[in-house]
């Protein structure tokens, strides 16, 4: 595989990992600030420890779309 073609895959990996906890998204959330993150992140975030903000901007988010 050409050092080109390595790079792409490793781009493509890097855009469908999660940037909190960095395993792949199947599922995400994401707010009207556009940054996505795992909907396993998202939940504890939301539901456990009621931070109602998105974790890459700090942009309050009264909702989240999964």
């Amino acid at each position: 595989m050409a050092s080109n073609e390595k790079a792409n895959v490793q781009r493509k990996e890097d855009e469908s990992a999660c940037p909190v906890c960095h395993e792949w998204m199947e599922i995400f959330a994401v707010g009207r600030c556009d940054h996505t993150i795992c909907y396993r992140c998202a939940v504890r975030m939301r539901v456990l420890c009621d931070q109602m903000y998105c974790a890459i901007c700090r942009a309050d988010l009264l909702q989240v779309i999964f």
